[in-house]
């Protein structure tokens, strides 16, 4: 839309001119801009206080405040003003409405503050000699206001302990008005206000601004009793349409939500300043002002939801009492320190503050739970993780489930790690489906599996880690796993009835199903995993560390726990750094520009069953002699299964070569039969001289065992001999 390329020029009461810019202002919004600086610039002439004097007689200020209705059409309730102000608030370095609404207060409170109440005189409905107060009230479509000038010392015999604003003016004898009497809000305040003297407290290392000021009360003998008996006086208004288009700046340390907005006719309660005194806010914590406002919107605040579609849906997160403190920021802004939220209701809150000023309701506007997309690389590589981890966590459980020697302790805990995480990965995956997420009931079954199955996983990586390092330092392998699957499975669903009964209005309604959009519903679950992530890092540092010395003496054994105890601890500190990156990850901070952790943590997590089927599995001894002896075992059968085979067609084969032999053999001649003869009588005759020389053969073969023994039988004699020999010599 277009905007007006140009620098308006305005001048205020002060004679001082003020540059402005149109702030990407549509030309609806500077012709409202415009009107608005124009109506300003005539009705802070009325209320300049220019013409205030230090001391004044009650019958010149009758028509003192006859301005004010006039004065106050810059803030009422109608479609012009609302749109000018608005427009004005394009512009961050002009203070708004909220200036002009102090203007206006200033203006009365210091000219009723001038009068003399003991001045013996009285004016029919403005002031009583006899009571010593004086009253005004200004009524408009912009506001109603009332205005009170009393002694403190007769205010509190007249009207108790506390009193009620309405019933105040409404039975007043100097100036009876039934306004407030009429209004839906309802101002309790305390009739005896706790004043002090500010020289109070004052040490001999005062400042030179410090002395100057007990000066100032040495000359004026102030003390606290003076401040308690002193004249006070006292402003109460209810603004119709303030509360529309007041400034929605807000104190970063009372509100959280990144937007707010004023939910209530804004309730000015605010005295006038009492030289060398001020108000003791230690005392009126005990004895505070109470305001019921009604709320502009009607909406329940989501605190109060329940979790079905089918309930209320409000942009309303939670609703605060606040005070307009015009320091915050240099321009002011909403804060909710100094003051209490009693009670909010779906139509009204009770307030309670311990301060004087402009109050209202400030609602924080709930964030629209929202991620952004994921980034087209970041889906291809979690998709190559996923296509990588799933099948290994399936090859991961049917080889422990398969083979009887891998079902010892360790070995099925890393069973259990491995179905939880298969079924933590699967549940990822879900979750990444926006439109799955969207359904309430859809996200919280999403966001309760994947809840149980991430910390069960951490369970038991934690509960190998502890048996590990018993292995190691007690020498107990092989113990009962029992317990700690009973643990591992248990915790998880302590951790989930906790996170239901905190924070059930919250859960499921994060947009990656992941428990609940607000950062304290996901405090429970990263207690526990992170706690748990961290034991098992230490526990598995500890178990590599020591075996060097293990209390187990036997080889086989140490070599086992060695291997296991180094992919434990691998897979530990690959989770841990998984996890932790998750919540920076599924947490928000919308006041602070943080880096975005998700694609770390869902690459990280994507690869994590990869990492399990390697460092659990493979580097186990056990798991890879299980894998080897059935690839063995297999290729064995495979070669029994296919000898005979071999066997039969080898026999065929000669059948075949010996048939075709046959049939290529030519029919024998006379002449050849005559050679064929001769020749089995040349074999005949050589077969009769291999058996002779093989006979000789044997005969020799006999004569050199026979010498072999009698060499033997003499070695004997010989030794006898000796022996003889040697026991007739002893």
């Amino acid at each position: 839309m277009d905007t007006f390329d140009q620098y308006v020029y305005y001048e205020d009461i002060n004679d001082t001119v003020i540059l402005d810019m149109d702030y990407d202002r549509a030309p609806e919004e500077q012709m409202a801009y415009d009107k608005l600086k124009l109506l300003l610039g005539t009705v802070e002439q009325l209320i300049s206080l220019r013409a205030l004097r230090p001391v004044t007689r009650p019958k010149d200020l009758r028509r003192t405040f006859e301005v004010l209705p006039t004065a106050a059409m810059a803030i009422e309730d109608n479609y012009e003003v609302i749109n000018g102000w608005g427009s004005v608030q394009k512009n961050p370095a002009e203070p708004g409405s909220a200036a002009f609404v102090s203007k206006l207060e200033e203006y009365a409170l210091k000219h009723l503050d001038s009068v003399d109440i003991d001045h013996p005189e009285s004016l029919d409905n403005v002031i009583s000699a006899e009571r010593k107060e004086m009253l005004v009230h200004v009524e408009s479509e912009a506001l109603t206001m009332s205005l009170i000038k009393f002694y403190q010392v007769g205010f509190r015999n007249r009207h108790g302990a506390r009193v009620n604003v309405s019933h105040l003016y409404k039975s007043n004898p100097v100036a009876p008005n039934q306004n407030f009497y009429h209004l839906r809000e309802t101002i309790e305040l305390p009739t005896k206000i706790p004043l002090k003297s500010i020289f109070e407290g004052t040490t001999t290392t005062e400042t030179s601004s410090a002395r100057r000021r007990r000066q100032a009360q040495d000359e004026m003998s102030l003390d606290d009793d003076y401040c308690e008996t002193a004249a006070l006086t006292m402003l109460h208004a209810v603004y119709n349409g303030y509360g529309k288009f007041a400034p929605p700046r807000r104190s970063p340390g009372s509100f959280y939500a990144p937007e707010v907005k004023v939910d209530s006719r804004p309730v000015s309660v605010k005295l006038a300043e009492v030289e060398g005194c001020e108000i003791d806010q230690e005392k009126m914590r005990y004895d505070p002002i109470k305001i019921r406002m009604f709320h502009y919107d009607p909406q329940t605040a989501r605190r109060k939801l329940h979790w079905h579609n089918e309930d209320l849906q409000s942009e309303i997160a939670q609703r605060q009492c606040a005070v307009w403190n015009e320091v915050l920021g240099g321009l002011g802004a909403w804060d909710a320190d100094a003051c209490v939220t009693v009670v909010s209701e779906q139509t009204e809150t009770v307030c309670e503050c311990h301060v004087f000023g402009t109050f209202a309701v400030i609602a924080e506007m709930a964030e629209e739970p929202s991620v952004p997309d994921e980034a087209d690389w970041l889906k291809v590589a979690k998709s190559v993780g996923y296509f990588f981890s799933i099948p290994s966590l399936i090859l991961f459980i049917i080889v422990l489930v398969a083979f009887p020697a891998l079902h010892d302790q360790f070995h099925m805990l890393r069973l259990n790690t491995g179905i939880c995480y298969f079924f933590t990965i699967i549940f990822l995956i879900v979750s990444a489906d926006r439109e799955k997420c969207e359904g309430r009931h859809d996200n919280m079954l999403v966001s309760s599996f994947l809840h149980y199955f991430a910390l069960a996983t951490s369970g038991f990586i934690c509960s190998e880690s502890f048996a590990s390092i018993r292995a190691i330092s007690v020498g107990v392998i092989g113990g009962k796993t029992w317990p700690y699957v009973v643990l591992s499975y248990g915790f998880p669903l302590l951790n989930m009835g906790l996170t239901f009964f905190f924070f059930g209005d919250d859960y499921g309604t994060d947009p990656r199903c992941f428990l609940g959009w607000e950062n304290a519903t996901k405090t429970i679950f990263f207690a526990q995993m992170l706690f748990e992530s961290f034991v098992s890092v230490v526990a598995g540092v500890i178990v590599v560390i020591n075996m060097t010395a293990p209390n187990t003496r036997r080889e086989i054994f140490v070599d086992q726990l060695a291997a296991q105890g180094q992919g434990l601890c691998l897979v530990a500190l690959m989770h841990a750094l998984t996890w932790a990156f998750a919540y920076p990850a599924y947490a928000h901070f919308p006041d602070q520009d943080v880096t975005d952790f998700w694609p770390i943590f869902a690459l990280l997590a994507s690869w994590m069953g990869f990492v399990i089927l390697v460092f659990m599995g493979f580097v186990s001894m056990k798991f890879r002699a299980a894998i080897i002896g059935f690839i063995k075992g297999r290729k064995e059968a495979y070669m029994a299964r296919t000898e005979p085979e071999d066997e039969v067609k080898s026999e065929a084969t000669d059948l075949r070569d010996v048939s075709t032999a046959a049939a290529i053999v030519p029919v024998p001649t006379g002449d050849d039969e005559e050679e064929a003869e001769e020749t089995s009588d040349d074999e005949e005759s050589s077969s009769e001289e291999e058996s002779s020389e093989d006979d000789e053969d044997d005969e020799d073969e006999e004569e050199n065992e026979d010498d072999k023994e009698d060499d033997e039988e003499e070695s004997d004699d010989d030794e006898e001999s000796d022996s003889s020999d040697s026991s007739d010599s002893d």
